[in-house]
C-alpha cells in the first residue's frame, strides 16, 4: 500500500512539474522538482528502516522504542524541508505501528518544518496580496486616453450624459 501511495503522489508531482515547465513558471517547476527528490529520499529512508527489521520484529513479537539516529534525523529534516506535509505523513504512517517513537519524532519535525515554511512565506504572501490589491488603485489614477475623452465629449454633445461636469474634470487632467 505504501508503494502505491508513493507512486500515486510522485505521478501527481511529476504532472505538476510538467505543467510548470509548459507554462514557463519557474517557481512551480523548481518546487515540484525538489518535491520529487524529497519524496524519493523519504521513500528510500522508510524502506531502509523497515526492510532489515521486519523479520527481527516478527521474532521479537513487538515494536521497538528506539529514537531516530543522526543520519535519519538529517534525512527527515531535509526531506520535510522540501515537502513537509507529504513526507511527514509518509514517515508517520509508515512507522507508527513498528516504530512509534520514530514516527512521533518525524511527525514533530515535519510540522516544525511546515510552520517554518509558513513563517518564511507569510510576509511574501502578504506583500504580494498588497501589491495585487493596490494595483487597482494605480490603474484608476492613470490619465484617460484621448479616445476616451472624445467618447465623453461626443456623449455630452449628443445629450446622452446627464451631466457634463465629469467631462470638464476629465479634460483638465
Amino acid at each position: 500500500m505504501r508503494k502505491f501511495f508513493y507512486y500515486a503522489i510522485q505521478l501527481l508531482v511529476i504532472s505538476r512539474l510538467y505543467s510548470g515547465i509548459v507554462q514557463r513558471d519557474l517557481f512551480i517547476a523548481v518546487q515540484s522538482f525538489t518535491a520529487i527528490i524529497a519524496l524519493y529520499f523519504t521513500y528510500r529512508l522508510i524502506n531502509s528502516v523497515l526492510a532489515p527489521t521486519e523479520t527481527e520484529l516478527l521474532k521479537a513479537d513487538g515494536g521497538t522504542s528506539e529514537d531516530l539516529n543522526s543520519n535519519e534525523k538529517k534525512t527527515v529534516l531535509l526531506t520535510t524541508l522540501f515537502n513537509p506535509v507529504v513526507s511527514g505523513a509518509f514517515y508517520y504512517y509508515s512507522w507508527k505501528n513498528k516504530f512509534p517513537k520514530k514516527a512521533k519524532q518525524s511527525n514533530k519535525y515535519s510540522w516544525g518544518m511546515f510552520a517554518l515554511i509558513i513563517a518564511i512565506y507569510l510576509p511574501f504572501i502578504v506583500m504580494k496580496t498588497n501589491q495585487i490589491m493596490n494595483a487597482g488603485d494605480k490603474t484608476s489614477q492613470q490619465p484617460i486616453s484621448q479616445n476616451a475623452r472624445w467618447a465623453f465629449k461626443r456623449a455630452c454633445d449628443e445629450g446622452s450624459l446627464s451631466s457634463c461636469d465629469t467631462l470638464v474634470e476629465i479634460s483638465k487632467k
